[in-house]
């Protein structure tokens, strides 16, 4: 499964809001934009379709930025990719006027569509928060004789 920029935009900044904000902190987007090296325009794409999605709150004033609205553990993957569209031009075909094999790959297609969305479902922000750590622990491990 390939994600589509703004998916990908989106994932990042969330990771970024859990790195540099979390306990109510806010974080600009300009800040995000820089650190993460996004174009702020394109990031806000992705921001707003979070925000919309009610997965982070804008916050005005002086201190004011986005905040994730739940905990990491409670946000699956699935309702991050679908507030950002990735899903959108996955649509099931009308197998009405298919050929019969035609109606078998569209069938077959719709099932592993059904089964990567009931993995996502599964998967939440910590989980891609523990990961990358995991890694990070990782990488930085150095090993000498």
């Amino acid at each position: 499964m390939k994600f589509s920029a703004k998916s990908a935009y989106g994932i990042r900044f969330l990771f970024d809001l859990i790195q540099n904000g979390g306990k109510g902190k806010s974080v600009t987007l300009k800040d995000v934009s820089e650190r993460q090296n996004i174009s702020e325009k394109y990031l806000w794409q992705s921001a707003n379709a979070l925000k919309n999605a009610g997965i982070v709150t804008a916050q005005r004033g002086n201190s004011g930025g986005y905040v994730l609205v739940q905990p990491p553990n409670k946000i699956s993957l699935k309702t991050i990719l679908t507030s950002l569209g990735q899903f959108d031009n996955v649509l099931p075909e009308t197998k009405k006027n298919l050929a019969p094999d035609q109606q078998v790959i569209s069938e077959i297609s719709e099932e592993i569509h059904a089964v990567v969305i009931k993995h996502l479902a599964k998967i939440t922000l910590q989980d891609l928060v523990d990961r990358e750590k995991t890694k990070s622990e990782n990488q930085n491990f150095v090993y000498s004789i």
